[in-house]
């Protein structure tokens, strides 16, 4: 009895400190998961870019905007977190008025070209995913529904960060 007590206390000290790891991120879980809404971004090309065509592979969603600060500054970590983890797609879509006439040249002073970058000039994003700032971050399952959404600055390439996506997308990534 007294074995099984301490069994039961070790997991559940475990599972409070990985969602105090999972808090102080940002995270919030998406239960039951969700439908993504109908938002219809655009590529460089100004060609529709479905969330919908995503679906097959986890997928990490990050809404952002060129003059938002901590948008700016994690940019680079999401870059490098896309060559980390193949198995996760990482979409970084944009939320400038302006689209790729405005993100296109501030992607290449940037360097940021290996990151796949997306653009909404409708605000559609925004109200879609009833964002109350930037950044935000959803995280999509296979299926193409919302598991779970991040708010603000995040260090994607950090170990904390990949540890959560692998426990909430998947030991696949």
């Amino acid at each position: 009895m007294r074995l099984l007590s301490r069994v039961l206390l070790v997991a559940s000290i475990a599972l409070a400190a990985r969602l105090a790891d999972a808090a102080q991120l940002g995270f919030v879980p998406t239960n039951p998961p969700a439908p993504l809404p109908a938002v219809e971004p655009h590529d460089a090309k100004d060609a529709v870019v479905p969330l919908a065509s995503f679906q097959g592979k986890p997928l990490l969603l990050n809404i952002w905007a060129t003059w938002c600060g901590p948008c700016v500054k994690e940019l680079p970590s999401l870059q490098r977190l896309a060559g980390a983890m193949p198995g996760l797609q990482v979409v970084a879509l944009s939320v400038d008025k302006g689209g790729f006439f405005q993100i296109g040249p501030f992607i290449e002073q940037n360097g940021l070209q290996q990151l796949t970058v997306l653009a909404d000039k409708t605000s559609g994003t925004m109200k879609g995913f009833a964002a109350k700032g930037l950044p935000l971050t959803i995280l999509v399952d296979a299926q193409g529904r919302e598991v779970g959404r991040f708010s603000g600055e995040t260090q994607w390439d950090g170990a904390e960060a990949k540890s959560l996506l692998i426990k909430t997308l998947g030991a696949g990534l």
